[in-house]
């Protein structure tokens, strides 16, 4: 009702004004012309009247026209969302004005598509990317963080707006933000993070932004370099037992070699001692090559699926440890009739230094339990003995190259130290677990688990 007071108020208004329009039209007619001047006033009231009458009225429908084809119009642009685009009779008189719309409509939809692709792919560099950053503004307060910083820094989630000194516990890294705020400068330094028992290594770099709108701001990012740092020492580690472990036996060698030139009247029964020393560092030193040439090349070894008879494998190591496995006396338990497609250097290095550990540790008369067998698409490996068994606070370095549970005690037991550190490296080139279960002086149960792709 009130729309139709709203129309009947426009109509009255067109009309009273139309109505003095044509009074003073006429005012002004009648003073030009006297010959019109006889017409009755009244009839020339009437006709002006029924005039304004009827051109309010085509003014009053045509308003209302307009009104109802804009209001049909903004209901459509309303629906945009929900329909798409507007979509109007080609001979309305708004078809122009809604092709305009459905125009810009389109080109502001791809841009909103273009926008949101971008900000996705933000977002996923933001949070998946291996370098944590941090913006902080001059004032302190925390701007930005990526996850990797937030995980790195072992910061909770809600951090933004908080002040970084709050949060952070590393003298180091406090003190290098702190130089670029007070500085105004880029730098770069290498820093330590302790974190409990455990060091980490991070890489920074800081760039310093000015801003005319807000404050100044620093942007930290860095890398977490332990692993690199790690196998930087692991590195230097192996090395250096390389080398010393190579220079033992070659200067037994050589040092009874040229005993034996140098005296040429020595009791052939000291010779025959001299020579037997020289096999047997001969032949440790042809296995310590061997090991560490196996070592090396394990990361980049490309391995060809076979078949291959599990429990042929097994029987071949134990040929060429009868001899050992006799002097024991070991009673040997074998669970291994299995043939699987798999890759079978790895397969044969990791049961043969199993074997080989099981027996050289391994007490007289004791036992040796080899078991592999499939399980789904696993393979699981377990070799038992009842030997000397590791200490619990050594069970975790036992695969550390050139490591030897007490050394002191096991002397006379040949071996590189490298046997089970070749273990290791096979099975996490392999995606495998291993799992040690030791006593001292009862035994010890190695288990590994192994994917079949």
């Amino acid at each position: 009702m009130q729309k139709w007071w709203k129309y009947i108020r426009q109509w009255f208004w067109r009309m009273l004004i139309v109505f003095f329009i044509l009074q003073f039209c006429t005012f002004i007619i009648l003073k030009l012309n006297a010959d019109i001047k006889a017409w009755p006033l009244s009839m020339g009231i009437e006709v002006e009247l029924i005039l304004a009458i009827i051109l309010g009225l085509i003014s009053a429908i045509m308003q209302y026209r307009q009104d109802q084809a804009l209001s049909e119009f903004n209901n459509r642009v309303g629906q945009i969302g929900e329909r798409g685009n507007i979509i109007l009779d080609p001979r309305h008189r708004l078809a122009p004005l809604a092709q305009t719309v459905n125009r810009l409509q389109q080109e502001k939809q791809v841009q909103i598509q273009k926008s949101l692709h971008n900000e996705n792919i933000l977002n996923t560099v933001w949070n998946d990317m291996p370098v944590g950053i941090i913006e902080i503004t001059t004032n302190r307060q925390i701007l930005r963080i990526n996850p990797t910083a937030r995980q790195a820094l072992q910061l909770p989630d809600e951090v933004i707006g908080h002040h970084y000194d709050d949060l952070l516990n590393y003298h180091d890294l406090i003190a290098f933000i702190e130089r670029g705020i007070l500085k105004k400068g880029n730098h770069h330094k290498m820093i330590t993070l302790e974190q409990g028992s455990k060091a980490k290594f991070l890489d920074l770099t800081m760039e310093y932004y000015r801003s005319d709108m807000q404050s100044d701001t620093v942007v930290i990012a860095f890398y977490d370099v332990t692993d690199l740092i790690e196998a930087q020492f692991q590195q230097t580690k192996f090395l250096a037992n390389v080398s010393h472990e190579l220079k033992t036996p070659l200067t037994s060698i050589i040092g009874f070699t040229d005993t034996l030139l140098d005296d040429q009247t020595m009791p052939e029964e000291v010779k025959r001692e001299f020579l037997d020393i020289i096999a047997h560092e001969s032949k440790r030193l042809l296995d310590l090559t061997n090991d560490i040439l196996s070592v090396i090349k394990i990361e980049d070894k490309v391995l060809p699926l076979v078949k291959i008879d599990v429990d042929q494998v097994v029987q071949t190591i134990l040929k060429a440890q009868s001899q050992a496995i006799e002097t024991k006396n070991l009673r040997l338990e074998l669970m291994a009739n299995l043939q699987i497609e798999y890759y079978l250097e790895p397969l044969q290095q990791i049961l043969s230094n199993l074997i080989s550990n099981a027996i050289k540790y391994n007490k007289k008369n004791g036992l040796l339990r080899i078991r592999v067998e499939r399980i789904g698409q696993r393979i699981k490996i377990s070799v038992k003995d009842t030997g000397l068994g590791i200490a619990s606070n050594a069970q975790n370095q036992i695969f550390d190259r050139f490591y030897r549970v007490n050394k002191a005690r096991n002397q006379q037991i040949p071996g590189t130290g490298l046997g089970l550190s070749i273990v290791h490296e096979w099975v996490d080139k392999l995606h495998g677990t291993i799992n040690v279960k030791s006593q001292v002086s009862v035994g010890t149960t190695i288990k590994i688990d192994l994917p079949i792709k």
